[in-house]
């Protein structure tokens, strides 16, 4: 079955065949959740809590940068102000949702 792309709020999941290359692992965090996003306004974060997951950034990429999730098995991502979703196993790429200012994009606060 074809996977399809999940949101949560402003957060964007899109399936992919293959992780990039060049991608190193990011750290849960002191709670051990891998944290998607953070909330710049309210400071909740769209987090998965289960194991079965790592989250990816490139090496040498900045803030803006699409991140990448592994999921080996089906994981919920949680946030304190949006319905839980459900995550099938697979290779995610993580969009937020970004809003135009003349200066440069910026990520829409959640």
């Amino acid at each position: 079955m074809k996977r399809q792309p999940h949101r949560q709020g402003d957060v964007l999941f899109v399936p992919i065949d293959e992780m990039p290359e060049g991608m190193k692992a990011v750290d849960r965090d002191d709670r051990g959740r891998i944290v998607l996003a953070e909330g710049e306004s309210t400071g909740h974060a769209h987090c998965v809590l289960d194991d079965p997951a790592m989250l990816f950034i490139g090496e040498d990429l900045d803030e803006m940068a699409d991140r990448f999730l592994r999921v080996e098995a089906d994981v919920e991502v949680v946030h304190e102000e949006h319905d839980t979703i459900t995550l099938p196993q697979g290779d995610w790429v993580i969009r937020n949702k970004r809003e135009y200012a003349p200066e440069r994009p910026v990520m829409v606060s959640d």
